[in-house]
Order: structure tokens, then C-alpha cells, then sequence
């Protein structure tokens, strides 16, 4: 069995991969490979091949690899309690200014986008505790999106929009 880092030089690997994580940064297998390979030039080992690199890693018990979940930037800023709270009082204050006083008078809009071309994850190493990892994707992709109501009073909703990349809706000009 080749061992290519001794317990000694195992933990400051593991530690490099918790603080990455924690600076939202990337600890990629092509990185620790790397530093792996430099760390065995300075101790003479020679046994630092891909082969033993990713046996290694499947042997260990206290990091892993895993696939990325790419979603939009916005998705991944949680909102406050102060959001929320923010959100009644304006909303109070709207139903309150156009004394709107029965349900049925009120709709609530939900736009969903559809990814249809979307890179894929990428592959990290992490600490074993780690299950899913979310990373934004700033990069153009193309979607759908779909626009969906529900009223407050249960009633039958409007019926949804589509909206597809590059389409315009001309629906108005053909009636005239």
C-alpha cells in the first residue's frame, strides 16, 4: 500500500481544506494533488502519483469529495427576521392606502426560472461533515421562465405565462 503523507502531514491538508471551505474558497483535487506533490519533493517520496493521490483519497475517513450545487448568486443571501418584518409593515401599509378589504382583491406573483443550459458543479474536496455544498453561478446560462398566481381567497388563479429565451410576446399587436 503506498502512503503518500504520514499523520503528520495528513492534518495540515485537512485543515487547508476546512479553512478554504470557511473562506469560501475551493479546495480542488487538482490543488491538494499539487500540494501533496510539493510537500513530497521536500521529504524525498517518491510515491505521489494520481493513482495513489485518489487512493488515498477514498481511503480517508476525515475528507471526501463532492459535487458542487450551482444556484444563482441572489438565491444564496438568506433573508433576516428584519426582511420579513419589513415586508408585513409595507404590506400593511398598501393594503391600508388603497383600502383593499376583501382577499379576493389580492394576489400574490411567483416567477420560477427553468434552467435549460447550466454548467455543471464543480468537484471539491471538503471535510466529511459536509453533505451539500451550494456555489454561485454568475456565469450566462439560458432558461425559462414561468410566471404563476394564486389568489388569497383560494380562487381559481390567473392562468401562467411562459416566457422563453429570445421570444417576444406580441399578443397585443396581433389583436389590433
Amino acid at each position: 500500500m503506498n502512503i503518500i503523507l504520514n499523520e503528520a502531514q495528513e492534518k495540515p491538508v485537512f485543515q487547508f481544506c476546512s479553512q478554504q471551505l470557511d473562506m469560501r474558497l475551493e479546495a480542488t483535487p487538482s490543488i491538494i494533488y499539487a500540494a501533496i506533490r510539493q510537500l513530497g519533493q521536500h521529504e524525498k517520496l517518491n510515491s505521489q502519483s494520481p493513482v495513489s493521490f485518489h487512493h488515498w483519497l477514498n481511503r480517508n475517513s476525515t475528507i471526501h469529495t463532492m459535487k458542487t450545487i450551482q444556484i444563482a448568486h441572489l438565491r444564496m443571501i438568506p433573508h433576516t427576521e428584519d426582511d420579513l418584518k419589513t415586508f408585513f409593515v409595507l404590506y400593511r401599509n398598501t393594503v391600508t392606502k388603497y383600502g383593499i378589504k376583501r382577499t379576493n382583491y389580492i394576489y400574490n406573483i411567483h416567477e420560477l426560472g427553468v434552467i435549460i443550459v447550466c454548467s455543471t458543479g464543480e468537484i471539491l474536496i471538503v471535510p466529511t461533515y459536509i453533505h451539500e455544498l451550494y456555489t454561485a453561478n454568475l456565469k450566462n446560462r439560458q432558461s425559462l421562465t414561468i410566471i404563476e398566481t394564486i389568489c388569497a381567497n383560494r380562487s381559481t388563479p390567473l392562468p401562467p405565462v411562459v416566457i422563453c429565451p429570445g421570444e417576444e410576446n406580441n399578443s397585443e399587436l396581433g389583436s389590433r
